[in-house]
């Protein structure tokens, strides 16, 4: 890897529980998972264990496996949804407080 130049990003890197990891800086590097070979930026954190979307996304067997993950996700429309709600939690869509016995919210 020798001596690469660490250079300034305003990137914001969350992980995987959604909080923001302070990034001190990115660097260009060649990249080597499971014999495949790219290029790449490696964004220096205090964690030794961060690996972006970019690097996923350079390996065809990991980015594969993304991708299902990403496939198996369906979302319902909107109407669909809410009349499931209504029907399971019939008692948060009646009117007046419901559950909210302690503080009333006016506009």
């Amino acid at each position: 890897m020798g001596s690469p130049t660490l250079e300034r990003t305003n990137v914001v890197v969350e992980n995987a529980s959604g909080d923001q990891m302070k990034v001190y800086g990115k660097l260009r590097c060649k990249i080597e998972m499971k014999g495949i070979k790219t290029e790449g930026y490696s964004y220096v954190t205090q964690y030794t264990s961060l690996m972006g979307l970019e690097w996923i996304r350079g390996n065809e067997e990991m980015a594969f496996h993304m991708d299902m993950m990403i496939a198996e996700v369906k979302a319902a429309p909107n109407s669909d949804l809410e009349e499931a709600l209504k029907k399971t939690y019939p008692e948060f869509f009646e009117e007046g407080l419901g559950r909210c016995t302690k503080e009333e919210v006016t506009s």
